[in-house]
């Protein structure tokens, strides 16, 4: 399932032999859809009534809706094990955290980014929704910041733009890319001692733009400027592969199969999916013609 211009879709089939199948409509326009595949549920926002909605089933076609509360959020991110979300209002500077997800959800307290002073650029939320990275830029500075639970706010890493932000290794490190510095770190102990490792640069990650954990001790780095995909040995701290991308890549997210990346928005333009089991293959997947998609997909070196 992703969601784009074009709206709900759900991707059908396995890797080499995918489709676009019938748009999901949940009743209203949504500016925001965040995936939770492993519960089979997602979260929306519908931004013209001010709602957050619960949207379930999608992937067996028997979807349905239900509005878990109101928000003047204009984003919000899923935890890795999506029992938590953190809602993102730019409007008013705060995060406010969902538990409970997806059965008995709890509005946490609003926290509050408003002494930061800077846009926030991205958001990452522990497993058990009790921490949260943010970065904040200007474009020329900025920083990541950890809040915790109550609130409280410290600086972790000075950074110019941070365009993504993961956790990692059960939630004790993470991974921050800066897209002006061409540069992407791993935080060790990062809300205790803050160890700092550099794990990529130019010209092998050229505006870094996206993150993503895979398998547990790899990391993904997708960057738009070198249009390639660098997967980063976690336990050995270092590039242990290069993938080049036919177009620049936008986002890193799992589908169904943890093991297939979306790495592009799509919209009228081609899909395209990262395989990372097996044989690496890039797959796309052009725009409905007469209401199916073909699949293309090329072995990757």
């Amino acid at each position: 399932m992703i969601f784009d211009r074009s709206g709900l879709r759900p991707i059908l089939g396995l890797p080499g032999a995918e489709v676009f199948g019938d748009g999901v409509e949940p009743g209203f326009r949504p500016a925001v859809v965040r995936f939770a595949y492993g519960k089979n549920y997602a979260l929306a926002i519908d931004s013209a009534k001010g709602q957050l909605t619960l949207l379930r089933n999608l992937v067996s076609g028997t979807s349905s809706s239900v509005v878990l509360g109101a928000t003047s959020a204009a984003d919000v991110v899923l935890n890795a094990s999506g029992t938590s979300a953190v809602l993102i209002s730019a409007a008013e500077s705060t995060f406010q955290v969902v538990t409970g997800l997806p059965d008995k959800p709890v509005f946490e307290e609003p926290i509050s980014f408003k002494n930061v002073g800077r846009p926030i650029t991205a958001v990452a939320l522990d497993t058990n929704g009790q921490n949260i990275l943010a970065g904040f830029s200007d474009g020329s500075k900025g920083e990541v910041d950890w809040f915790n639970a109550a609130g409280a706010r410290t600086v972790v890493l000075p950074a110019s733009e941070p365009s993504a932000i993961v956790f990692a290794n059960s939630d004790r490190d993470a991974a921050v890319a800066d897209r002006a510095s061409n540069q992407v770190f791993v935080i060790r102990q990062v809300t205790t001692s803050r160890q700092l490792i550099s794990v990529a640069a130019a010209p092998d990650a050229v505006e870094p733009v996206a993150l993503s954990v895979w398998n547990g001790t790899h990391l993904m780095v997708a960057s738009a400027g070198s249009k390639n995909l660098l997967d980063v040995d976690l336990t050995q701290m270092a590039i242990s592969a290069r993938y080049e991308l036919p177009v620049a890549p936008s986002k890193l997210e799992p589908l169904i199969d943890p093991n297939v990346l979306l790495f592009n928005e799509g919209g009228t333009g081609p899909t395209y999916l990262f395989a990372l089991s097996g044989s690496t293959r890039i797959y796309f997947i052009p725009p409905p013609a007469n209401g199916r998609a073909r699949l293309h997909s090329t072995t990757t070196r």
